[in-house]
C-alpha cells in the first residue's frame, strides 16, 4: 500500500502506555515518533491509508468511478484475514465522513468471529476440532453440512495462505465422504436438490514449530512449499471430522489418504498473502 500512498501507523503496546506514530511511503519510513495516546482513542492500533494514487491521476480517475466495488473488495479481504486473529477488535471506516464499514469486538474464539462476520446460522453450523500430527497443531472449525457460503481458509503460523494443494486434499476428503449425501442428518430435505450450489466451510488454524516455523513465516511471496506432513494433517483433520459424525467408512478413508499422497502439484505459483485490491480513495483501519 505504501507504493500507491501515505501508510501511517500509530500504535501502543497497552491501553495505558506511550504511542508511536510512523508514516511509510514508497517503502521508505518517513519518520517515527512519539504521539499523544488520546490519538487511539479506545484503540491500540489505528493505521490509516492516505493519498492513494496522488501519484497517478489518470489511474485515480479511474478509480474514483469503482470505489464502492474497490472497498468491497478490501472488506472480504480484511474479513477473511480477521478469521485468523479473531482476538482482535477490527473496525473499517472510510474517509471522509467517518462511515463505519464493518465494526467487530475482539472474540475469544474463531466461532465467535464466524457469527460476527457470517451470522449465527452459520458458526451453529460448525463443529471444532483439533489435531496434532509430526511437529505440527491444527485446530479447525467444520460445517456439519454444506453451505452455499465458500469459506475455505488455512493459515499456516498466523498468516493466510490458503495454499492450492491443502485446499485440493480438504475438498476431495469431503468429496470421497458421504457428507454431501443424504447419509448426512445435517442437512436439510429441501437442501438436496440444490447440494451442487453448496460447499462444505472450514477454517484451518495450523501451527509448527522449531525450524519449519522459521521456514514458512520468512518465505517470500510466491515460493512456499508444502511438505508432505502437513497434506497428512489436513487429510487426517477432514477424516477425523467426518468420522465423528459418521459419514465416512473405512474404503472411504482409505481412498482419502491415498488420494493426499499423490495429490497434484498446481501449475503455477502462488502469494502466500493476496492483498486487497487498490483503490482511490481513503481507508482507515482500527485494531485493538
Amino acid at each position: 500500500m505504501s507504493n500507491i500512498g501515505l501508510v501511517e501507523v500509530i500504535s501502543r503496546h497497552a491501553k495505558s502506555g506511550p504511542a508511536r506514530r510512523c508514516a511509510i511511503k514508497n517503502e521508505r519510513q518517513l519518520y517515527c515518533e512519539d504521539c499523544d495516546p488520546m490519538t487511539l482513542a479506545d484503540y491500540n492500533t489505528v493505521v490509516k491509508v492516505r493519498d492513494i494514487f496522488e501519484a497517478y491521476p489518470v489511474r485515480r480517475k479511474v478509480i474514483d468511478g469503482s470505489i464502492k466495488r474497490l472497498l468491497g473488495d478490501i472488506k472480504v479481504q480484511l474479513q477473511v484475514r480477521s478469521l485468523g486473529h479473531p482476538n482482535i477488535a477490527l473496525q473499517l471506516v472510510t474517509k471522509p465522513g467517518d462511515a463505519v464499514i464493518f465494526a467487530y469486538a475482539s472474540a475469544p474464539s474463531l466461532n465467535q468471529r464466524m457469527s460476527q462476520i457470517f451470522g449465527p446460522a452459520v458458526a451453529l453450523n460448525t463443529e471444532s476440532l483439533s489435531l496434532d500430527y509430526d511437529g505440527y497443531s491444527l485446530m479447525g472449525l467444520f460445517s456439519k453440512a454444506p453451505m452455499l457460503y465458500r469459506i475455505q481458509h488455512i493459515f499456516i503460523d498466523g498468516r493466510l495462505i490458503d495454499p492450492p494443494e491443502l485446499l485440493i486434499v480438504a475438498r476431495a476428503a469431503f468429496a470421497a465422504s458421504n457428507y454431501a449425501t443424504r447419509f448426512n442428518a445435517a442437512i436439510e430435505t429441501e437442501s438436496m436438490t440444490r447440494l451442487r450450489t453448496r460447499h462444505p466451510i472450514f477454517v484451518l488454524m495450523i501451527r509448527s514449530s522449531g525450524a519449519a516455523e522459521q521456514t514458512h513465516t520468512s518465505a517470500p511471496r510466491g515460493c512456499f512449499v508444502v511438505p508432505d506432513q502437513l497434506k497428512r494433517l489436513v487429510t487426517l483433520a477432514c477424516i477425523k471430522f467426518l468420522r465423528k459424525l459418521h459419514m465416512m467408512s473405512d474404503s472411504q478413508m482409505q481412498g482419502a489418504l491415498a488420494a493426499s499422497a499423490c495429490s497434484p502439484q498446481p501449475k503455477r505459483q502462488f502469494d502466500l498473502l493476496q492483498g486487497p485490491h487498490d483503490h482511490g480513495n481513503a481507508v482507515e483501519l482500527l485494531m485493538t
